[in-house]
């Protein structure tokens, strides 16, 4: 997912929750669509010094878990 924005929309449309986990290094959101794992990540280090493309963003093939 390119933003939080872009996965509160997908959420929306498939009538799914948006998990959250935190760490301290790091906050993950989650959306499970089907077997399909969307997550955005916001790694502790952009939030103390933002830069464009800190955030990191990646789908997960089906059957779970985030990579």
């Amino acid at each position: 997912m390119t933003s939080i924005d872009a996965l509160a929309q997908l959420a929306e449309r498939s009538d799914r929750l948006i998990l959250h986990h935190h760490r301290d290094d790091a906050d993950t959101y989650l959306v499970d669509d089907e077997g399909t794992l969307y997550r955005y990540r916001i790694s502790l280090a952009s939030r103390e010094h933002p830069a464009p493309g800190d955030a990191t963003n990646r789908i997960a093939g089906s059957a779970g878990a985030p990579r």
